[in-house]
């Protein structure tokens, strides 16, 4: 027969075995949650800095009608090498950069580059689903 002791030890011990059960749902999606933020905010800073590259590469170089294809292909390849180092070959076809400039103005024109990366999450979260869109963009004027 248990003394009276034991019998408090024991229920205090499934007291605890069951909280920790109903709390531990909670904390591992804490945990998730942190880890998909985490990862979004490390490719937002990344993405951003890319943008900046090719936007400032983009504003150092010259271009005419007929070099702006090879122009544009100098900026978007700026801003993938920016991100090699944070992301796989095969992720690189999943980021998508546009290149505009405007030339409305009779100064020097305006190179803006814009990139969108897809951050794919441990879990379907409400609101966000599968996938956390990520956008950034940089706005130079060309000063060269």
């Amino acid at each position: 027969m248990q003394s009276r002791s034991a019998s408090i030890a024991s229920r205090r011990l499934g007291l605890a075995a069951t909280e920790f059960a109903l709390v531990l749902p909670l904390l591992v999606m804490i945990a998730f949650g942190a880890l998909d933020l985490g990862r979004a905010t490390l490719m937002s800073m990344a993405l951003a800095s890319a943008v900046r590259n090719g936007a400032d590469a983009g504003a150092t170089r010259g271009f005419t009608d007929r070099t702006r294809p090879q122009w544009e292909l100098i900026v978007e390849r700026t801003v993938r090498d920016s991100l090699a180092s944070h992301l796989r070959a095969d992720e690189m076809d999943d980021v998508d950069i546009d290149v505009i400039v405007d030339t409305s103005s009779s100064e020097l024109p305006w190179v803006t580059v814009e990139a969108t990366y897809p951050v794919d999450t441990t879990l379907p979260w409400p609101g966000w689903g599968p996938t956390i869109a990520v956008h950034q963009e940089s706005t130079i004027r060309r000063y060269r």
